[in-house]
């Protein structure tokens, strides 16, 4: 188990909610995507992202690879959070999420495995997912939601 004791609810509160939310928000895309770029890979890759842009009917202007290229270096890491402050000290991984919200956390990682990344086999205890599928839906509320379901 991992040390969360240190957490004030404040920050496990905003911890669950930005959890749900990627877990909503990323369910719900996958939906309707087309295509899928991890943001980590458009400047090592341009040509990649260039032939997966180029291959929708709908633009009307095809960007060149000069158009293409961006410089991870020079985004800010604050960029579209500004409003928020990060207390040092607070490791966020796989085992503090699983604390907080397990089943969301599983599905994040089912997610994240789909999107091409990898996590070691201590994320608080939720390493293996082979019997478990996650299924997302609209709700009789109209609201999308998440669940795990055994395969």
């Amino acid at each position: 188990m991992p040390e969360v004791s240190n957490y004030t609810t404040e920050k496990k509160v905003t911890l669950v909610k930005t959890l749900k939310h990627w877990v909503t928000w990323n369910s719900f895309i996958e939906t309707y995507a087309q295509h899928r770029v991890r943001i980590e890979e458009i400047d090592s890759s341009p040509a990649k992202l260039g032939k997966m842009l180029c291959s929708n009917s709908h633009l009307a202007h095809c960007p060149t690879m000069a158009e293409l290229v961006v410089d991870a270096g020079n985004i800010s890491t604050s960029t579209n959070h500004n409003h928020t402050h990060h207390a040092r000290g607070h490791a966020v991984d796989w085992a503090v999420l699983s604390a907080f919200e397990p089943t969301s956390a599983v599905i994040a990682q089912l997610m994240a495995a789909r999107y091409g990344y990898e996590y070691g086999t201590d994320a608080g205890g939720a390493a293996e997912f082979s019997g478990l599928r996650q299924v997302c839906e609209f709700s009789g509320h109209g609201h999308w939601r998440c669940a795990l379901q055994c395969a």
